[in-house]
């Protein structure tokens, strides 16, 4: 028997989004976002790469995606 996966309520880079998506490294793909050439922070606190499908989304969590910017 499948799981039912519920409805997540978060902030995304201050924007109010709903997911199904268990964890970070599924929101990223949800949002169709390159997790190779961002920043993550959850609640403040970075996340490296190598932790985002371990790391667990709930809700009411923040949500912040940084992208290096280029120029000078």
């Amino acid at each position: 028997m499948k799981k039912n996966i519920e409805n997540i309520e978060l902030l995304v880079n201050g924007e109010e989004l709903t997911t199904k998506a268990g964890n970070l490294a599924g929101l990223l793909i949800e949002l169709q976002r390159d997790g190779d050439v961002l920043a993550t922070a959850l609640n403040g606190e970075f996340v490296p790469r190598v932790n985002r499908t371990t790391t667990v989304l709930r809700d009411g969590d923040q949500i912040e995606l940084v992208a290096p910017m280029s120029g000078g």
